[in-house]
């Protein structure tokens, strides 16, 4: 009996240990990550991630789920975040198969062929008969360019049994690649033969066919694709695309007016449709269509961030922003991945309309409520850098550099980062490891040759641009990069040559000839450079951009009449056209037509009273003509329309200063910095004006308090160190001030203040000869500076010592 009753507690024990164990971590670990198997196969990769990366929180040993996180990112297009997580997964577990082959597929997309090899190798170790390892050196031999050699180990697996659809595609890449059209045909179909049912060999033969300009037969495997798999909405865009490209654009439109049809609660099929319309310049069709997305998706947030995209890049900027805040309204969780991702797209479209305030507010909370947020980070970075900010601007893309250590555009920022801040050598090593990532991207290149040319290596410089064309041989922007280089080295004769090339490959582009007529402008030839812009202008008459240049190059050429008449034909057309209006202010101004300028800059005004240009345009106008309290009225009013315009409120603080009003100059620039607390132009223009009015040591503390975070953002900047040096002058520093000033000239050598400034140093350290070199400068030079009589008389009294 006693026995019996053991046995009955072991059991009981036993059970409950079972049932514990079947809600602990392994349970739960596994529950999450068959969830997110299940959402990975739906195609929900999204919801897939959040599930493996919850398994892996529970088992941080866990290969599987690293392994399907870095399917997701395969899956997404982030090949930097798929690698790193293939890695984890070999760390945790060496022999892993998959991880090792989708690994070696990664190396062999990089071209990085040895670490490809051997990756396929260790799964081959594993698993011998593995066919992904087994194609993945197959794949090697075809980009070594070893086509003998690749063609025979794979005619060799397929006699082995291999029928893998990929074997044959893959045969028919080194066919192709041999030049052999009617081997790489003849390798799809025998694959086809074998796997009828194979998408990706229909995929590869409408590919094969469309290059071949075989039309009816890439039509007729389209087809065949959307009658295998016929609720793949990629399919029937397929077949579409190729009726629209055969002339056939009704049918086109009728298979894909049927993806949205069949299918209305579906967001991804109306967004897919309108990109499909925005590919074939189609705009409207495709605002028309999402538009009609949103009617039957209230709640979308994906079509609005669509619709958002499209007003962006067609410069719709009102529209974009108030779709965006559209999405805000739809989630009350400000942590929800939506709200972050709509908030970085209204600070990305404030930036673009450079409202620095709104776009920092915005993206402020960004990184707030998502302290990783790559996106977020680098639109912070941008906005640092659009307000001089390059020291903090570096520590941004840093972030997102360690984020994300293979995107690129990232270095490419970070590096552009440095330079602004004075550290070519970062900036140097930085786009340096940014090459090693991608040894063909044009961005790396292009700012890597800026930086040298900035150094002065004009060699290094050289040989980058010219790499950078002959990789992208058909870029025209690369070729201008290169043209503009000769320019800058005034190798005159090379950057004609370079220019005229692209006028002949490119007759219809207006590209070339405004380089060519950039060139003429820069040799004072202005009649050349006048009939490259006219034939620039001819090819895109509605360019704003190229009917300034040709206005420009008129006045250049003092023919006024003539850029006046360009500007009344398109004020006939529209008496609205505030753009027109105001360049035609601009060109009375130059001819001291005083009343017909200010006519022309009040008729801009009126036209589009938010357009800051014609206000400032006006301002200007006044202050040549001594009108002071006109010129300051209308850049309070420039304020009040635009209350986060930095010109104005730069130029309304300079005129207080220049009026010896420097209480209200310095409540300007004050305003100003609550808004932009690291605008270094306003910080050294508010601590030189309080210098100037200082009556105690706390005053000048405090000016020197403003002028060092200028000098912090913009270590290099002349009129910075000038303004340091000048304050600790004040101070009795004198020795500190000749070091900082000295730089300052020595930068801007013509500069008569600046001068000023180093021979009053040299003056107090009794260093009289240098002074009296200093004086004879700001004398001579042409700047109406305060202190300049001062100066006068401190020469003449050197000179009778």
């Amino acid at each position: 009996m006693r026995t019996t009753k053991t046995a009955w507690c072991v059991m009981l024990l036993l059970f409950v240990a079972l049932m514990l164990g079947c809600s602990g971590p392994e349970a739960k670990k596994m529950k999450f990550y068959n969830k997110g198997k299940a959402l990975y196969d739906k195609g929900d990769y999204v919801k897939a991630a959040l599930e493996f990366k919850n398994a892996a929180q529970i088992d941080i040993k866990f290969a599987d789920a690293y392994y399907m996180l870095g399917m997701v990112s395969l899956r997404t297009g982030n090949f930097s975040d798929a690698f790193g997580r293939f890695a984890k997964t070999v760390e945790l577990n060496p022999n892993h198969v998959q991880a090792n082959v989708e690994m070696g597929k990664l190396f062999l997309l990089g071209k990085v062929l040895d670490k490809a090899w051997e990756k396929a190798e260790t799964a081959l170790k594993t698993d011998p008969k593995n066919e992904d390892a087994l194609l993945l050196k197959g794949a090697v031999y075809w980009r070594k360019g070893e086509d003998e050699q690749a063609l025979a180990y794979l005619n060799n697996l397929a006699k082995q049994g291999m029928t893998n659809s990929d074997l044959y595609i893959l045969q028919s890449a080194v066919y192709a690649q041999k030049g052999d059209k009617k081997g790489a045909e003849e390798a799809l179909k025998s694959g086809l033969a074998k796997n009828p049912k194979a998408a990706n060999l229909h995929i590869a033969l409408v590919g094969f066919y469309v290059k071949e300009k075989r039309t009816d037969e890439s039509i007729a495997f389209a087809r065949k694709l959307v009658d295998l798999e016929p609720t793949n909405s990629r399919y029937k865009m397929t077949l579409a695309g190729l009726y629209w490209d055969s002339g056939n654009e009704q049918k086109g439109r009728e298979l894909l007016g049927e993806l949205t049809a069949n299918d209305p609660a579906n967001e991804e099929r109306w967004v897919e449709s309108a990109n499909f319309l925005m590919a074939k310049k189609k705009v409207s069709d495709a605002e028309t269509l999402l538009k009609s997305g949103l009617q039957k998706n209230a709640k979308s947030f994906k079509i609005r961030f669509a619709l958002s995209d499209l007003y962006y890049n067609t410069g719709r900027l009102d529209a974009a922003v108030a779709l965006l805040k559209e999405c805000l309204t739809l989630s009350k969780d400000s942590k929800d991945p939506e709200v972050i991702r709509a908030k970085n797209g209204l600070a990305k479209a404030y930036l673009a309309r450079r409202d620095i305030v709104q776009a920092a507010g915005y993206v402020d909370e960004v990184i707030k409520d998502s302290p990783k947020n790559v996106e977020g980070h680098y639109t912070k970075g941008e906005i640092l850098m659009a307000q001089g900010d390059a020291p903090n601007a570096v520590s941004q893309f840093r972030t997102v550099v360690a984020e994300k250590p293979q995107y690129v555009p990232a270095y490419v920022k970070l590096g552009e980062a440095h330079a602004a801040a004075g550290e070519m050598n970062l900036a140097v090593d930085t786009l340096t490891k940014a090459a090693k990532i991608d040894p063909d991207s044009k961005d790396v290149a292009r700012t890597l040759a800026r930086v040298y040319a900035a150094q002065g290596d004009f060699k290094k410089a050289e040989e980058q641009i010219v790499k950078a064309v002959e990789m992208h041989r058909d870029d025209l922007d690369l070729k201008g990069d290169l043209g503009d280089f000769y320019l800058s080295t005034k190798e005159y004769g090379k950057a004609e040559a370079i220019f005229a090339d692209l006028k002949r490959k490119t007759p219809r582009n207006p590209y070339g000839y405004v380089k060519m007529g950039d060139l003429y402008t820069r040799q004072g030839k202005a009649a050349k450079a006048v009939v490259e812009y006219e034939e620039a202008y001819k090819i895109s008459p509605n360019s704003p951009q190229l009917f300034t240049l040709l206005i420009q190059s008129h006045v250049a050429m003092k023919s006024y009449d003539k850029a006046a008449a360009l500007c009344e034909a398109k004020i006939k057309e529209n008496p609205k056209d505030a753009f027109s209006l105001d360049l035609l202010g601009q060109i009375y101004a130059t001819r001291k037509d005083y009343k017909n300028a200010e006519e022309a800059f009040k008729k801009a005004i009126a036209a589009q009273p938010a357009w800051p240009s014609p206000y400032g345009n006006l301002a200007k106008l006044y202050l040549t003509q001594g009108q002071t309290g006109n010129a300051i009225s209308r850049f309070e009013e420039l304020i009040k329309n635009n209350p986060n315009d930095v010109t104005a409120y730069l130029a309304l603080g300079q005129i207080y200063g220049q009026t010896r009003e420097t209480s209200k100059a310095v409540a300007i620039y004050e305003k100003l910095l609550e808004k932009q607390p690291n605008l270094w132009v306003a910080l050294n223009d508010l601590a030189y004006l309080l210098s100037e009015q200082a009556t105690s040591k706390g005053d000048l503390d405090r000016a020197l308090k403003y002028a060092e975070k200028a000098r912090k953002l913009r270590p290099e900047e002349s009129s910075v160190l000038d303004t340091v040096g000048w304050i600790y002058l004040k101070k009795g520093d004198a020795d500190k001030a000749v070091e900082l000033m000295a730089k300052a000239t020595a930068k801007t050598p013509n500069n008569g203040a600046m001068a000023y400034h180093l021979a009053m140093a040299y003056q107090k350290l009794g260093r009289l000869a240098e002074a009296k070199a200093q004086f004879q400068k700001a004398v001579d030079s042409k700047d109406n500076f305060s202190g300049k009589e001062e100066a006068k008389k401190a020469l003449q009294q050197a000179k009778t010592n």
